[in-house]
């Protein structure tokens, strides 16, 4: 994802996410913040190679949503992974 995504491409991925976190699961809220968040927030002709998630306003299972991010082929936490 070096170049980075637009807001189309971002979609699908969140998709795809949505996709592998468990039906059963507890509900997830992800606060993006960053690039992507202006991608979403309507600024046309940005792209953002990662998905900044800030975790104080945010509520997730974190080895469930490694899981899945892994199932949609994305990396969770790649600061630790690329260190």
């Amino acid at each position: 994802m070096a170049a980075g995504f637009n807001l189309e491409q971002w979609m699908a991925v969140l998709e795809r996410l949505s996709r592998a976190l468990p039906a059963d699961g507890p509900p997830v809220r992800l606060c993006l913040i960053g690039s992507a968040a202006c991608l979403f927030g309507g600024m046309e002709g940005r792209t953002s190679a990662d998905l900044d998630i800030w975790k104080p306003a945010s509520d997730f299972d974190r080895l469930e949503l490694s899981l899945a991010a892994k199932q949609a082929g994305l990396l969770f936490d790649p600061r630790t992974t690329l260190e």
